[in-house]
C-alpha cells in the first residue's frame, strides 16, 4: 500500500459531500418546497410556452396578407409536405428590410390522405407514395397536381386583380411545393410571370414537363434551382434532373448546389434568393 493510500485509509474525517448530494439534502427538507416549488413551476411553464409558441404563431399567422401601397411585386411560395405557409414566414422577415416592396403570399395546402403516412391526413399539394423521393419513384399524382396548379393560377390572378402585374410575380416553393411551382409555371395557359424559385425540389411528371414548356409563356422566365448535396428526403439527383429538363427546354436556369446541406435551407440560399428577386422584381421606379 502506498503512503497516499495509507493516509486516505486511516483518515477518520468523512469525505466532503459533492454539490449534488448537498442539493439533494436541501431539496429533501420540508420547508425547501416553498422555494423550489414555485421555481420548478416557473421553469415548466416557460418550457411549455416555448414549445407552444410556434403553434400559437401559426394560429394567428396571416398567410394571405393585404396588398399595401408599397407593394409593387409579390412572391407566392408553396410549402413542402406536412408543413404550412407559416413555416416560411422567415423568408418575409429575411427579405423585408431590403425588399420591402415585395408582398409574400404563403398559402396552405389542403389536408389530404398521404400514402407515405399510411393514409393519415397531411398538408400536401399532391400525394407522396414513399420517402425519400428518388428518380425511380417520384410521386406523379397528376389529378391532384392539376388541382394544385389551378389554385396557383387563381393566386396569381388574385394578385393581378389587386394591382400587382403578373410580370412582377415570382412563384417559389420548397420540396413538393417547388415541384408544383415549376409545373404550374410550365403549363401553356399559365400567366407570364417574373420567375420561379425551386428549393430542394424535383420534376413532377418529368416526361410531360418538356412538352408543357414548349408552349409555356414562362419558357423565357428565369428559374433558380437550389439543392443540398446531403438531402435525405429528396435525393440530390432529383434536383439535378429538374435543372437539366429546364435547361434542355431552353429555360434560363441558375443552379446552386449547397454542400453538406440536408433537406433544409441555409444563409447562402437566402442570399441567392435575395439576389434573384433584386434582378427579377427590383423596386419600382417613380
Amino acid at each position: 500500500m502506498s503512503a497516499f493510500e495509507s493516509s486516505a485509509w486511516e483518515s477518520t474525517e468523512p469525505p466532503p459531500d459533492d454539490w449534488s448530494v448537498q442539493a439533494a439534502r436541501w431539496l429533501a427538507k420540508p420547508d425547501s418546497y416553498f422555494v423550489w416549488g414555485p421555481l420548478l413551476t416557473l421553469i415548466v411553464t416557460i418550457v411549455f410556452l416555448c414549445n407552444c409558441w410556434r403553434d400559437v404563431k401559426r394560429l394567428f399567422f396571416n398567410n394571405m396578407p393585404k396588398t399595401r401601397s408599397h407593394h409593387t411585386a409579390a412572391v407566392i411560395w408553396l410549402h413542402g409536405t406536412g408543413d404550412a405557409g407559416a413555416g416560411f414566414a422567415f423568408l418575409k422577415k429575411a427579405c423585408e428590410r431590403e425588399l420591402r416592396h415585395i408582398k409574400w403570399v404563403l398559402p396552405d395546402a389542403p389536408r389530404t390522405p398521404l400514402t407515405a403516412a399510411q393514409g393519415a391526413p397531411r398538408r400536401a399539394w399532391v400525394d407522396v407514395a414513399a420517402m425519400p423521393i428518388k428518380l425511380e419513384r417520384k410521386p406523379d399524382d397528376a389529378a391532384r397536381l392539376a388541382v394544385a396548379s389551378d389554385r396557383v393560377d387563381r393566386l396569381v390572378a388574385a394578385e393581378v386583380a389587386k394591382g400587382i402585374p403578373a410580370s412582377r410575380i415570382v412563384l417559389g416553393g420548397f420540396s413538393q411545393g417547388a415541384a408544383v411551382a415549376v409545373w404550374a409555371a410550365a403549363r401553356p395557359g399559365a400567366a407570364h410571370i417574373a420567375g420561379v424559385v425551386a428549393w430542394s425540389g424535383y420534376a413532377l411528371c418529368a416526361d410531360e414537363l418538356p412538352r408543357g414548356l414548349e408552349r409555356s409563356p414562362n419558357r423565357s422566365a428565369a428559374h433558380l434551382v437550389c439543392h443540398g448535396t446531403h438531402d435525405t428526403k429528396v435525393l440530390p439527383e432529383c434536383g439535378g434532373q429538374l435543372a437539366t429538363i429546364l435547361r434542355q427546354s431552353g429555360v434560363p436556369v441558375t443552379q446552386r448546389t449547397e454542400y453538406a446541406m440536408d433537406h433544409e435551407c441555409c444563409e447562402e440560399q437566402l442570399d441567392d434568393l435575395k439576389a434573384f428577386l433584386r434582378r427579377q422584381v427590383p423596386p419600382a421606379v417613380g
